[in-house]
């Protein structure tokens, strides 16, 4: 018992063990406080405080508590690092193992924010566009074909918006058709895109989305009434965090295909799929009211559809294999999570997790 309170001691010490290191031997400026060889910086008080909760801050006499209780608690954890130190902890196996992980999370978040997000910009045209898309529903009739070769063939034959009507494939052909309302941001981005350009009766060409490929013809058009009740402020921070999102995906795809290049990486459709159900499974279930991430009895369920399943292989990278029970855990661990307006793309929010 005393030993595993001191390996989680030294766990939490490591982030202040890399302070130490970090600080120079001469006192910083602007010093708050001083715990043993190490200093509580201005800076680093400012930027802890930010992230307390704000219960009762508006009280005068709460607001000075809660910063004497975060100097204090700075003073302790540092004392706690420089003992960690002297005892060796920071060279304890179990920490090791636990700080290795967290230096791959933080190394990851770090790459994220260098090869994707810096290098995405939302641009104020792209901005204005998508709020006037974002207020028009669009019906559209459409055909779908899993071969790309089939679907070039049917449009060939569509001259007119009555071909389209009529047009028939024999057996060998598998095809589908149907409507569907385009709502701004809830399609696939490649419908969306061509739905919101064509005019009433105009034909598409052939369209690459998801498993297979698109003709769409359009019907009509109407006003959104979400979207359209929503102040222009509002409106506006939606649509940018969405394109700003997309943009993040379609980078994160192409720096996950370059970096591929030459190496192992894939996941196995099959059990995919079987977790993929369960998880759809298990948050419909669950009532969506803003973000819902998997609980622990969500899991549990899960485990339970995926019984037979759960101790195959679902993920390979490299040398190292994942089971689809490893693949929960990471889910479960990482906080997966949709909300009423995502539920309907789980299985792209799915595979956008997995190639993560």
């Amino acid at each position: 018992m005393f030993w595993t309170s001191w390996v989680a001691f030294a766990v939490v010490a490591a982030w202040w063990g890399a302070v130490a290191i970090a600080q120079p031997a001469q006192p910083p400026t602007n010093v708050v406080a001083k715990a043993g060889e190490l200093f509580v910086t201005e800076k680093e008080f400012l930027q802890r405080f930010e992230l307390l909760p704000a219960l009762q801050r508006s009280r005068k006499s709460r607001l000075e508590e809660s910063k004497l209780e975060l100097v204090y608690s700075l003073i302790a954890e540092k004392l706690l690092a420089q003992e960690a130190r002297e005892r060796k902890l920071d060279r304890d196996s179990a920490f090791l193992a636990s700080f290795e992980e967290v230096r791959k999370l933080l190394a990851r978040d770090q790459l994220y924010r260098e090869e994707v997000r810096s290098k995405v910009s939302v641009s104020e045209p792209e901005v204005r566009r998508g709020m006037a898309e974002a207020q028009r529903e669009i019906l559209i009739s459409f055909l779908f074909f899993d071969k790309e070769e089939d679907a070039a063939f049917v449009r060939k034959q569509i001259k007119s918006e009555r071909d389209f009507d009529r047009v028939r494939t024999d057996s060998s052909v598998h095809t589908v058709r149907d409507t569907v309302t385009v709502i701004w941001s809830d399609a696939q981005p490649a419908i969306e895109r061509v739905a919101y350009r064509l005019k009433k009766g105009e034909i598409s060409g052939v369209i690459k989305a998801g498993s297979g490929y698109y003709v769409l013809k359009v019907e009509r058009t109407s006003t959104s009434a979400f979207y359209s009740s929503l102040q222009p402020s509002v409106l506006y921070e939606r649509v940018l965090a969405k394109l700003r999102e997309r943009k993040e995906e379609a980078r994160l795809n192409e720096f996950v295909s370059e970096s591929l290049k030459g190496r192992i990486g894939y996941s196995k459709p099959a059990p995919f799929k079987r977790l993929g159900l369960a998880i759809e499974k298990a948050f419909s279930k669950t009532p969506l009211s803003g973000k819902v991430a998997l609980s622990n009895l969500m899991v549990q369920g899960i485990q339970k559809d995926c019984i037979e399943v759960l101790n195959d292989t679902l993920v390979v990278a490299g040398t190292r294999m994942w089971t689809v029970e490893d693949v929960l855990d990471q889910l479960y661990s990482k906080g997966f999570y949709v909300d009423s307006t995502t539920v309907k793309s789980l299985p792209a929010l799915l595979n956008g997790q997995v190639r993560i």
